[in-house]
């Protein structure tokens, strides 16, 4: 039966030209959801950085361009192909790795950034102690999600509670997810022994700003979470 690392493996490498071009379509919703990961763990020079799910590379430029020593791992062969031939200039390393059975030694990393990449994971205790394992003991994590408000409205014919493993489609790929209520995902870190120092519910950013706020409704619920969490 095939997992869920090999699930994502070959729908990333599947689809990775149409996700390269989403990300290039959403490029200033991008980028402020990397600086809003970046702020947590500035100033992040001469730190180790991992980046958990990392795509193409881009979510972990801002970090090496500030003096991190940044490390990027992906289940994806051909986005880690793109990271590897954009950004390696940089002197950011890229893995090929399920980060719910890591090769990292203990108390490697100072900090860890997982941008909408952890609800592939139905034990998200099994991921999150294997974290807690490679990051060091006052290290921090950031992990950002899609909101489960946003989910909720979109996906889940508006069933907020509607926890569990979910199939979608976007941008014509079909995806899955493990959906989590805010409540379910503080559980889970706090069972994994993390202080959750920080949530966060940004204000959805668009390429365009609406100016018809009944046409965007989408600006009316915050669409990222984001949680600080101290090791």
């Amino acid at each position: 039966m095939i997992n869920e690392f090999e699930q994502a493996q070959q729908m990333y490498d599947k689809h990775a030209q149409k996700f390269l071009k989403e990300r290039y379509k959403h490029s200033r919703e991008v980028r402020e959801r990397i600086k809003s990961v970046y702020k947590p763990l500035s100033p992040v020079e001469n730190k180790k950085i991992l980046n958990i799910g990392c795509g193409d590379g881009s979510e972990c430029v801002l970090f090496a361009e500030n003096g991190a020593e940044v490390v990027g791992i992906d289940c994806s062969n051909e986005l880690i192909k793109t990271a590897k031939s954009k950004y390696s200039e940089l002197g950011i390393e890229f893995f090929v790795m399920d980060y719910e059975q890591t090769s990292f030694a203990d108390n490697t990393f100072d900090g860890i950034v997982s941008v909408m990449s952890i609800m592939y994971k139905e034990n998200l205790n099994k991921v999150l102690l294997e974290l807690k394992r490679i990051l060091k003991p006052e290290g921090t994590m950031v992990i950002l999600v899609p909101h489960p408000v946003q989910k909720m409205i979109k996906y889940s014919n508006f069933d907020y509670f509607a926890s569990g493993l979910h199939y979608e489609t976007h941008e014509g790929v079909e995806r899955f997810n493990y959906y989590r209520t805010i409540e379910e995902y503080y559980q889970e870190f706090r069972q994994a022994g993390f202080i959750v120092n920080q949530l966060l519910e940004p204000k959805p950013v668009f390429e365009k700003p609406p100016e018809v706020v009944i046409v965007h409704v989408s600006e009316l619920f915050p669409h990222e979470l984001i949680f600080v969490l101290n090791n």
